[in-house]
């Protein structure tokens, strides 16, 4: 999934190719059609771009030839004719409006079929939301010219409505409630006849007289109290819940990409997603999506993301997690903290300075099983929601943040629960089937619940205090990252560089806060993959007080932004001979890697140079060749090659000498770290294998008491 999602942001990030510039290069519009036609052809020559030599593809006795014209700029494109019987001619263009499709140039001759597709199929493709292969082929069938997306997708039929409900008070249904909270109240207000055409994936609140259901088979919209009902749009394969806007679009999950549907249009905007894949409501109402899984048992690797997600393909942040558990749900907290709901605990996240979820003791448990929904009830309040596991019963909690208390809740007669919505009003709003219902053709009921909401989304509790440490500046940072460089100010030469990258001091423009910008040097896909990797971890840790926070960093891992530190441990050697602070610098490394090492990440290359002073505190970075938890090892294999010296000269624990994948252990780091702190009491430069200890017996007292 990650080289899917890499194409998809190639794509977007690509800048106005330059006439000297082959099209089939893979950071060109032709490059970028050229994969697409290789992930479900099997064999695919040529060049989009090249008419002497275009892409061509075989299938069921055809010839596809396909040019990719148009993309970015018309000029010097010209339209060829066909050149055998056999050929069906495939155009690709950035639109269609203003396109001279009736003359004879797109038209062609009768014995060579021609189709056009445009920008809207190739990002559809990009997404997951479809396969350019079986657009063009569907083009084809339907015997037209130009098909838009929307119907290839099927969008348009709108005949066949698979949801009937009328209300409650004309049925003979006892009330829903077994158990509640004294509060807390609950009244059916729709029951639907049995179907076993439907199959709800998610609800939301649109208006007081309109609420979104999503099945598979697209998006209705469904009065709650007449049980009127209408398809919004057809779109099969839709899952998870819809999230309306207030110009009247809506997003919803189709497969594993998200689409924004608004006056008939149908426009993929973030993805492809790692599923299962869940549409969340973020702060100031933006789309997030909740995708994959985290490790669970210690092994497999984690998939498990937040994706913040715009109005088109170019606007979205990807943050992976580093929750090692079944999350099911999360709930937007304010700004960019994010409650990520779990079997067994839930925790807490703030993506402004880190991915990471603190370790143990500063989780909550969850206060029921398989908690697939959760929303927010008031400040510091949230309600969890699902079935007990016996098939009868529904359950919904409230759950306190502060406290990890559980409050108020009721206990529903529903079979299975569908999905949750709510209004501005307090009410909540619960589609499921009933209890005793045939599973085969169940009946849906819809239910309202009263007295859940105390008022006001969730948030800190208290007003967030101005700035006054750099930290928190440093949070409006965060706040701000999209992933654009062109929000940083960069100097023109770097201040330092290394193998892997070079670190360029930077301002960010909208705060005026001074930062590291460091940019990697290799490209190639190993480098990537290591990019990726110290940017994970870096992010797990980058909450954790003693490790240094990553701020900002592109789709395509080639930089990222860190705060700008006051110095190294190497530059303060002097300073750090001191008992006092050389053990206030021990200790913040050592709390860091402690929480690195509970979750099974080991450093492998801590030296003064990695060691930063930033804020007042001394915190742990560069995480580029740290090693994954046992069972993660990276996609694509192992990085380590066994034999291969690793790690810094003198500072390397000898295992990683020998095989640093298998052999380096906690243990390795802190060797590391008793180097360190050897170096600065001697000043003497650490040797392979050489001993190396101050002095006097003053080491052992800073490293003992840490």
């Amino acid at each position: 999934m990650d080289d899917a999602r890499d194409l998809a942001f190639r794509y977007v990030s690509m800048p106005e190719p330059e006439p000297a510039r082959r099209a089939a290069d893979p950071d060109t519009p032709g490059g970028i059609v050229g994969e697409l036609l290789r992930r479900s052809a099997r064999s695919v020559s040529g060049d989009p771009r090249d008419h002497a030599n275009p892409a061509y593809f075989e299938a069921d006795g055809w010839t596809y030839v396909v040019h990719q014209v148009l993309l970015f700029d018309a000029s010097g494109d010209t339209f060829l004719p066909p050149d055998r019987k056999s050929e069906r001619r495939v155009w690709i263009c950035q639109e269609i409006s203003g396109l001279p499709l009736e003359e004879p140039a797109f038209a062609g001759a009768a014995h060579c079929p021609e189709v056009v597709l445009d920008r809207t199929h190739v990002e559809a493709a990009l997404t997951g939301l479809g396969d350019l292969v079986d657009f063009i082929e569907e083009t084809f069938r339907r015997g037209q010219l130009y098909v838009p997306v929307d119907e290839l997708l099927g969008l348009a039929d709108t005949d066949r409505l698979p949801l009937a409900m009328a209300p409650a008070g004309r049925l003979d249904i006892p009330q829903p409630t077994e158990r509640s909270s004294p509060a807390v109240g609950a009244d059916f207000l729709l029951v639907g006849e049995p179907t076993a055409d439907l199959t709800v994936t998610g609800l939301a609140y649109r208006a007081p007289e309109s609420l979104l259901v999503a099945c598979t088979e697209g998006v209705i919209e469904l009065h709650p109290l007449t049980g009127a009902a209408r398809w919004l749009f057809r779109l099969p394969g839709c899952t998870s819940s819809p999230l309306p806007q207030p110009d009247g679009s809506v997003f919803v999950i189709c497969g594993a990409a998200l689409v924004k549907w608004h006056n008939g249009a149908l426009t993929p905007v973030a993805g492809p997603f790692e599923l299962p894949a869940h549409l969340l409501e973020g702060p100031d109402g933006q789309p997030w999506v909740l995708s994959g899984s985290g490790v669970t048992f210690g092994t497999g690797q984690s998939t498990l993301a937040l994706t913040r997600a715009g109005d088109d393909l170019s606007d979205q942040s990807h943050y992976p997690l580093s929750f090692d558990a079944a999350v099911r749900a999360a709930v937007s907290l304010g700004e960019r903290r994010f409650l990520l709901v779990a079997d067994g605990h839930s925790a807490t996240t703030d993506l402004k300075r880190g991915t990471g979820v603190g370790l143990g003791e500063d989780w909550i448990p969850t206060p029921v099983p398989h908690p697939h929904h959760a929303f927010a009830t008031g400040p510091d309040q949230v309600a969890l929601a699902s079935g007990d596991g016996s098939g009868t019963r529904v359950l919904v909690r409230s759950l306190n943040l502060l406290t990890g208390l559980t409050g108020g809740g009721i206990d529903l007669a529903l079979g299975r629960l569908h999905g949750v919505a709510y209004d501005v009003a307090g009410s909540t709003f619960l589609l499921g089937t009933l209890s005793g219902s045939d599973p085969v053709r169940p009946r849906h009921a819809l239910i309202r619940l009263t007295g859940l909401h105390q008022g006001g989304p969730v948030a800190l509790s208290s007003a967030r205090p101005e700035p006054t440490s750099a930290e928190q500046r440093y949070d409006a940072v965060g706040l701000a990252a999209r992933g654009e460089k062109r929000d940083y100010r960069i100097d023109d030469k770097p201040r330092e560089s290394g193998g892997q990258a070079d670190v360029f001091y930077a301002v960010h423009k909208a705060t005026g806060e001074p930062v590291a910008f460091k940019k990697r040097k290799n490209p190639g896909p190993r480098a990537t993959r290591r990019w990726r990797r110290e940017l994970d971890c870096a992010r797990a840790m980058g909450s954790h007080p003693g490790a240094m926070p990553i701020l900002d960093a592109d789709a395509l891992a080639t930089w990222y932004v860190m705060p700008w530190a006051e110095a190294t441990a190497e530059d303060r050697r002097a300073q750090l001979a001191d008992p006092e602070e050389l053990r206030a610098m021990v200790l913040s490394v050592a709390s860091a890697l402690a929480a690195s090492h509970e979750h099974g990440w080991v450093h492998r290359d801590i030296t003064p140079a990695n060691i930063l002073l930033y804020d007042g505190r001394w915190r742990l970075a560069d995480w580029g060749i740290a090693r994954r938890p046992r069972g993660q090892t990276s996609a694509g294999g192992p990085l380590t090659e066994t034999g291969v010296v690793f790690g810094t000269e003198g500072y390397a624990a000898p295992e990683l000498a020998r095989d640093a994948h298998k052999e380096a252990t906690p243990a390795s780091d802190i060797y590391s770290l008793a180097r360190v702190v050897a170096w600065i009491l001697t000043g003497t430069r650490p040797q392979p294998n050489v001993v190396l200890l101050p002095p006097s017996r003053k080491i052992s007292s800073p490293v003992r008491r840490s």
